[in-house]
């Protein structure tokens, strides 16, 4: 159903469903409020809109019932953080050190191959004729 706000000539599409018997609507765009029904549909909305249902006869509350809430749970102190002790750091293995030698070895090693090999790294890549002379080679 196309509904338009009486106000400003805004137009909506909303689902027959959503409508029902009627229902009070407000305009996104003005803020005007009426009471929309299935009757007026895609028609020129009237001047005075009709009077909105009146509500179901309200029930007599019943009386209000009193409920004790639990005393809240006191929190507790926060407890004092432990010392340190104060140890020794663990011994590292013999893995790590010969895995720091070998990376070591190797960087040396692959440096002496090119200082060994300088004038054929050269001719491959002549960019390493500037490094290699940098170095003084």
């Amino acid at each position: 159903m196309q509904l338009t706000c009486p106000a400003c000539a805004a137009a909506y599409n909303v689902p027959d469903a959503m409508i029902g018997e009627g229902r009070q609507m407000r305009c996104a765009r003005c803020g005007h409020q009426w009471f929309a029904t299935p009757s007026q549909g895609t028609s020129e909305p009237s001047e005075a809109p009709p009077a909105p249902p009146a509500p179901p006869p309200a029930e007599p509350e019943p009386a209000p019932t009193t409920v004790l809430a639990p005393e809240p749970e006191p929190e507790p102190e926060p407890e004092a953080p432990a010392e340190p002790e104060l140890t020794s750091p663990p011994p590292r293995s013999i893995g790590l050190w010969l895995a720091w030698a070998a990376s070591l070895a190797l960087v040396v090693g692959a440096a002496g191959a090119l200082w060994q090999f300088q004038a054929a790294v050269t001719a491959v890549w002549p960019p390493f004729g500037r490094l290699a002379a940098w170095f003084g080679g």
